[in-house]
């Protein structure tokens, strides 16, 4: 009686990605993509205040008139 061929498991010929690699890289990419809107927001929050004290400073020293408008 002839054996059944069994399946060949080298690394060379399973999927490149798995289910549990496919997980993890869409976890990393969700941590990450909260990590660059995390530093987008830090720098927007800092150039309003960087905006805001310079609008005083002008305002200040050019008679209460900000140069900006």
């Amino acid at each position: 009686m002839p054996q059944a061929a069994t399946p060949d498991r080298s690394p060379d010929l399973l999927p490149l990605f798995t289910l549990p690699a496919a997980l993890a890289s869409d976890m990393l990419l969700r941590a990450q993509n909260l990590q660059w809107e995390t530093l987008m927001a830090w720098q927007r929050a800092l150039t309003a205040s960087q905006q805001a004290a310079w609008s005083q400073w002008t305002g200040w020293w050019q008679g209460g008139v900000p140069i900006d408008g």
